[in-house]
């Protein structure tokens, strides 16, 4: 009786195979740009996250007030708005792709 199976289970296992082997190659094939954002920041230059530690790193123990990323793909610049450790409100730019603060 076992062996009456084994061609069945052998046709259900290469059935499901097939169904799934299409999805995998258009994945494979849609490159970088599928990816998560966050996988491509971080692949292709600073971070939001990034940006936020390197202006601490300069400015010291800070309150981000306000974090966005502004600009198309090749040209992006994250903009912070912070208040200072001396109650001042000042607003830098890190360059998204160098880090330079600016």
């Amino acid at each position: 009786m076992p062996h009456m199976f084994r061609p069945l289970l052998t046709a259900a296992a290469l059935a499901a195979f097939l169904a799934i082997a299409p999805s995998q190659v258009a994945l494979s094939r849609a490159g970088p740009a599928s990816a998560p954002a966050w996988i491509r920041t971080a692949s292709e230059g600073v971070s939001l996250d990034e940006a936020i530690r390197r202006v601490r790193d300069v400015y010291g123990d800070v309150t981000v007030l306000k974090a966005e990323t502004r600009g198309a793909e090749n040209r992006r610049v994250h903009h912070i708005k912070f208040l200072t450790e001396s109650g001042r409100v000042k607003t830098v730019m890190v360059d998204a792709r160098t880090g330079d603060i600016r």
